[in-house]
């Protein structure tokens, strides 16, 4: 479905590989979001650029979708875009996805109050792509909208204020009162600076994200006044693991 010129540099769609809605197309839908994803992380930073805004309009119309499988590999493959153009490139796009993420996050949010059931796999690909996101820092989310998702002041420790923070509201939940024993292992941050769920490819149920959630704004705010550089080797290497996992 989609063709790598001789030169291995340009992405030629020989049909558009994302608008097929039938059934029995929905796997090849996300099995092309995999592959533009794969694509992406093998290449040099901004190969594709003349394809950027092509895909980004599909990523703005899946990212709300239905189907919770495609919208996954729609969170991966965003996560691949982040890694592999230069934040200069999404300064029209901020709004939108910033939009997409809210609301993905707070219909989970929602599901939680009226104990209704989720996807565990479409929750965690979710906060994956938020502790990217927050990990990148990049300026023109961090000054504008980071502060929807999590506490961006000192009160990230104590919690003593009102807030507004969805990640914040979320770890409140009945769901993570108590411990649970097969909570994901968090990303040890005392050596170089990588998101919380660098790792993490695979959970059985959200409860499983307690520490997560719990722990963000802190760890985020902890980080960003560490001045530690993302090693961006191991988020590559993550969003990779991802894509192959998303297959078993």
């Amino acid at each position: 479905v989609v063709a790598i010129g001789s030169k291995g540099n340009t992405i030629t769609p020989t049909i558009n590989p994302f608008n097929a809605w039938s059934e029995s197309e929905v796997t090849v839908k996300f099995q092309n979001m995999a592959r533009v994803a794969y694509l992406l992380m093998l290449s040099p930073e901004d190969s594709y650029l003349l394809h950027f805004q092509a895909i980004m309009s599909q990523m703005e119309q899946h990212l709300v979708s239905t189907d919770p499988k495609v919208k996954s590999m729609c969170f991966v493959l965003l996560r691949s875009l982040w890694l592999q153009f230069s934040p200069m490139h999404f300064t029209d796009y901020w709004s939108v996805l910033c939009y997409c993420l809210q609301t993905n996050l707070q219909n989970f949010y929602e599901c939680l109050q009226i104990q209704q059931d989720v996807e565990p796999q479409l929750v965690l690909h979710i906060c994956k792509t938020l502790d990217l996101l927050l990990a990148l820092n990049i300026e023109e989310f961090s000054s504008t909208q980071e502060w929807l998702f999590v506490i961006d002041t000192i009160n990230c420790i104590y919690k003593t204020d009102p807030y507004m923070s969805l990640v914040d509201e979320i770890s409140d939940c009945k769901d993570y009162e108590m411990n649970q024993i097969d909570e994901v292992v968090l990303a040890d941050l005392t050596e170089k600076k990588v998101p919380l769920l660098n790792g993490v490819h695979m959970i059985a149920k959200h409860s499983q994200l307690r520490s997560f959630f719990q722990s963000l704004s802190y760890a985020h705010y902890e980080t960003m006044y560490s001045m530690k550089q993302l090693d961006f080797g191991a988020c590559k290497a993550d969003v990779l693991e991802d894509i192959f996992a998303m297959y078993l």
